[in-house]
This record gives C-alpha cells, structure tokens and sequence, in this order.
C-alpha cells in the first residue's frame, strides 16, 4: 500500500506503462473527469486500449449528464451503481493488474492511498465482486459492437 500525494491518472498511467499490448480496462469510480474522459478517447484512438468498461455512481448521471453523453460515445461498457469504488482493473496480453485507491477518476492531485497488485488470486477476486456490481447495475451502454 501506497500513501502519497498522487491522482488517479498516474496510477492508471503507471498501470499502462507495462503492458506493451493494447488493454481491456475497468474504471470504477463515484465521479469521473471530462480530462479522464478526453484522455481513455485519445488512448482508444491510439490502439493503447482496446475495451473499456466503466462502473460509476447514479449521481454522475443526475449532475453531469455531458460527461454520460461523453462516456456513450467513447466506452464500450457503461453501468450506474450506487458505488462509492475506486479501482482500475488493466488486463492485457502480457499484463495484469488491478489497483485499489481512495482516489476518483478525477483530476485532483492530493494525498491518496493506493494498492496495485499483479497476484493473479487479488485480480480474480475484484473480477468476481465486479461481476456481482455487473449484474447490479443499470446498464447504460452494454457493448458497442467492439466485442
């Protein structure tokens, strides 16, 4: 575990940097940034990441419903979930790795705690408690066509 002055992005960033093939990514989070929601756009555009899902809370769609117009058009996943989560899952050819944090999907550069691991045994857990948020949610968008 990680205690320091960070945001979201550089762990994301961080997370990405070892994976030399294009990423399949989980983004769950209360809130998301219009700069995060610009950057995972030019990342798909640029073959950096292949698939991405996004969990976040029913109060992004009820105050920002232009960063959800956003989301529609970029993710290829998007659920609603009274979620207070924040973790980033990146799973690719040649990497794995999941990062649990007390930091949003935000541009807020603050003291964070963050744990980012590779064990395989931590990676199936958070995808099978994803999988029950899945099926709890409220699917926006349930797959674009992309796979």
């Amino acid at each position: 575990m990680s205690i320091e002055r960070i945001d979201s992005w550089s762990v994301f960033e961080g997370m990405l940097e070892y994976s030399r093939h294009p990423a399949d990514v989980v983004i769950c989070s209360f809130a998301i940034a219009e700069g995060w929601i610009k950057r995972i756009w030019r990342m798909k555009e640029t073959g950096r990441i292949n698939k991405v899902t996004v969990v976040l809370d029913y109060a992004v769609m009820i105050r920002h419903r232009e960063k959800m117009i956003l989301l529609e058009n970029i993710v290829d996943r998007l659920l609603l979930h009274n979620t207070h989560a924040k973790l980033i899952m990146v799973e690719s050819l040649d990497f794995k790795a999941v990062a649990v944090m007390s930091a949003n999907a935000t541009m807020n550069y603050r003291t964070e705690a963050y744990y980012v691991t590779d064990r395989q045994e931590d990676i199936n857990k958070i995808r099978e408690d994803l999988e029950k948020i899945y099926d709890n949610s409220r699917a926006i968008i349930t797959g674009k066509g992309t796979g």
